[in-house]
This record gives C-alpha cells, structure tokens and sequence, in this order.
C-alpha cells in the first residue's frame, strides 16, 4: 500500500467510526502527525509522507495544518475533505462504510430459512446495529467471518450428534478450522441467545457438537425395543448405550420403582456398587447433548420416583434446572444437611463464582436450592458429589 493511500484510509476510517458518518457534525475529522507512523523516525521517512500529503492535498481530499512557523517543515495535523469521499472511494478501490453494512444485512438473508429458535431475535439484533451505522459484535465488518457464521447456524437445521472435528470436516473441509478460527466465535453466539450457562464444550455439546461420542452409562431395569426387545437388567454391573442405538431404539419401559440420573461418572459407579435391583441408575453427563434428550424422550418415568444426584454447587444446580426440563426429578444429597454432614471436604469459591451465585438464585427466586445456597454464601462452602463417596 502506498503512502499516500495509507494516509487517506487512515482518514476514512476516523471519519467511519465519527459522529459525522450518522449525520451532520460541524468537527473536524483529522489525525495529528504523531500518528502517522514513522513520521519522526528520520529524514527521508518524513519527506517521502510529505510528499504523499502534497499529493493529497493537489487532490483536494485533504487540507494540511503545519506547525507554527514550520511550513512545508513540520507537520502539525491532516483535515479530510468530506466533500470528496465518493471520488476518494473510487479512486482508492475502497468500499465505502454504507455499503459494506449494506452487505451485511443482504447476507442476513440467508438465515430466514433457518429453523434455529433463537434466529429471528439474532437477525432482529443485527440489523437494529446496522441501521445504526455500527457493525454487530456478532456480524462484524469481516465477509470470511460472517461466511463462517452462516455456515455454523445453518448447520444447526441439520446436525444431530458430531464429534467437533468431523463437524468442521463435514462443514469448513478442514478438521481443524472450527476449532482454529469459528469456536469462539460461535459459542459467542450460544451465550447470546442460549439461557444455558455453561462452559464452552457443554454449551457446543448441547447443539450436538462433541467432543466425544455421546455414552450413556445404565443400571438396573428397563427395558428397550431395537431389532428385538432387550432387558437391561441382565447386565448386572450395568452397561452403556450409544448414539447410534438411540436412534434406533421403538420404545422404552421402566419396570423400576426409583430413578436415579447422576451428575459425575465416577460417583455413577460408586452409587451402582449397592444400588438395589429394582433401581435404574443413569449417568447421563453434564449439560447433556440431542442423542441424550431424545433417549429421555422416550424413558417414561411418570410412576416412578425420579431423583438426580449432582454437586452442591452452581454447576450442580444448573444440571439439575436443565434435566428439570425433559423429565421431573427431585434433586437427592443436594440439600443444607447433606452440605453439612460433609463440610470437611467442602471447597471455598472466589468474590466471581459468588456474585454468579447470588444472581443464580435472584433469576431462580422458586428454586429448590434456595436455602443451601442461603447457607453456602453464609460460610463460603461448596461440595462436589465424590465427597460422599470418601
């Protein structure tokens, strides 16, 4: 890039984030001669930007200030001529501001078609910034990103389970490109319009997104229709299931008289050791992806007691309000005495976590949680489930 068009684009994109690009403004848009840089690193540097401001300024897309009895010498600052942008856009090859906002909003047309919930409050959100001048955190002033966008939310539509490379495979044609250049990014968008909050990989998760394939961890009596039926008890130190038999599974029957769905793998096969015959114990993972609702779907536990086991902390509480919303279960272990009869293995948690915490319960004033989040602010304790297993 010459210097001259260096300088004028500098200019342009001043008056692109001004005041002046939304409507009228009587200020100036200028930038000072030390922030052209190189302009004091010697002789030579500062003739040829000099020569570039001459160049400029014969145009008439500049004006030029000097310093005081510094003439032709010194400069002191740049003026940019707003009367000539269109011929300045032109000449530098350079896309004006109004109409790469305009490509913005035409590439929001692709999403109409999209099936993803949380469209049409994102488009609405986009195009509010953009009809405001200003480019949207989430669409910014960058086509290859916005590509990139387009592509992730319409693959929403489409994905059911996919391990996090295989997706960026199947979607970018490069294994590593969603995790390089599109992840954060798209979990950016997640946390916008998701009301989860959770932790990147069990946010990507619950799209589908994985970074393993989906397991299912089960004990106890239930039973399943896939080619045949098939009595899970049988397998007396219990078994897993796939995503790939989910999906095929007709038809589920609990002959169990209590659930049980547990937060962390490891307490799974604690808890199983002496779990009784006619329990059905499910690990079921975190904030659990598409495979694992649509196996809840079809587990049926309306006569049944239904209980989850999960830590006594922020993350706990929030598993437990996200499974509350497929099947109905009473949270187990997760009160003030279950807290308390453990407190020599209890953790503290930093002035973040707790303001996390206190807003948790202030959005959830119903939750069932209150009174052992009550105790865990009082005395600055929180207990993972493995506790119970010491």
């Amino acid at each position: 890039m010459t210097l001259e068009k260096e300088l004028i684009l500098k200019l342009i994109a001043k008056y692109e984030k001004s005041k002046a690009f939304s409507g009228p403004s009587n200020r100036a848009i200028t930038i000072k001669a030390s922030e052209i840089k190189g302009y004091n690193d010697s002789y030579d540097k500062k003739h040829q930007i000099h020569e570039a401001v001459y160049n400029l300024q014969a145009k008439h897309f500049i004006s030029v200030q000097w310093q005081k009895y510094e003439k032709n010498n010194i400069l002191e600052k740049l003026i940019l001529n707003i009367d000539c942008l269109d011929e300045i856009y032109k000449m530098y090859k350079y896309e004006s501001k109004h109409t790469r906002l305009d490509q913005a909003s035409d590439d929001l047309l692709v999403l109409e078609a999209c099936k993803w919930q949380y469209k049409d409050i994102l488009i609405s959100d986009i195009k509010e910034c953009l009809n405001t001048g200003r480019f949207h955190r989430l669409w910014p002033d960058d086509k290859m990103i916005r590509n990139d966008m387009i592509i992730f939310i319409k693959s929403l539509d489409e994905i059911d389970e996919i391990t996090e490379r295989m997706y960026s495979l199947k979607y970018y044609s490069d294994s590593k490109y969603f995790e390089k250049h599109v992840r954060s990014k798209a979990v950016s968008i997640l946390k916008a319009y998701s009301d989860l909050q959770v932790e990147d990989e069990e946010l990507l998760e619950s799209i589908g997104i994985v970074k393993n394939p989906t397991e299912l961890f089960i004990k106890g009596p239930l039973r399943m229709k896939l080619d045949h039926e098939i009595d899970l008890s049988v397998f007396k130190y219990g078994t897993s299931i796939n995503r790939e038999t989910i999906k095929h599974i007709e038809w589920m029957k609990v002959d169990a008289k209590k659930l049980m769905t547990i937060e962390n793998k490891a307490v799974y096969y604690e808890y199983i050791k002496t779990s009784d015959d006619d329990e059905l114990v499910i690990y079921l993972g975190g904030f659990f992806g598409k495979s694992t609702r649509q196996f809840l779907k079809l587990l049926d536990v309306d006569k049944v007691d239904a209980y989850h086991f999960g830590d006594i902390d922020l993350g706990g509480f929030r598993i437990y309000d996200y499974l509350s919303k497929f099947i109905k279960v009473k949270p187990y272990k997760m009160d003030v005495e279950s807290l308390m009869s453990k407190l020599d293995y209890t953790l503290d948690f930093s002035k973040s976590y707790e303001k996390q915490l206190r807003s948790y319960k202030a959005s959830n004033f119903n939750t069932c949680f209150s009174d052992v989040i009550d105790y865990m602010l009082e005395n600055h304790v929180r207990l993972e489930q493995e506790a119970f297993y010491i």
